[in-house]
């Protein structure tokens, strides 16, 4: 793993030499995702990555229907982005603390709660605003 890689999320090349191959874990994420739709903090990137290793592999694209927490919460923070005609992207860990959560360790297990909390916390403040 490239050293600047390391540097955004702490994963080094020890901490997965023992982990399982895609093709070990492909049915358990193919059941998983094909249970309904999907909500994903930067849904983009990980339907990316997913499918790059589903090509790699052999394996079909993924057909669930995904839907993007980051675009979602962009939206509820209301701050448009002109130049790519969208809502403003947001980082988890600032989605995060805008509902006072602590920022994830950035590990897959943290960062599927951590997109919860922001979920949670739009659904709970959209009546506020």
């Amino acid at each position: 793993i490239p050293s600047e890689v390391v540097s955004i999320h702490g994963i080094t090349d020890a901490m997965v030499a023992d982990a399982p191959e895609w093709g070990d874990v492909y049915p358990t994420v193919r059941r998983i995702l094909s249970a309904g739709s999907v909500v994903v903090y930067n849904a983009d990137f990980d339907y990316r990555m997913l499918n790059q290793m589903n090509a790699r592999y052999g394996f079909p694209h993924y057909q669930a229907r995904w839907e993007c927490a980051m675009h979602q919460y962009g939206a509820w923070a209301g701050q448009w982005n002109a130049k790519y005609g969208n809502y403003r992207w947001h980082k988890l860990d600032s989605a995060l603390t805008t509902f006072g959560h602590p920022i994830a360790s950035h590990r897959a297990a943290d960062d599927a709660r951590a997109c919860r909390l922001v979920v949670v916390g739009m659904a709970q403040t959209t009546n506020r605003r």
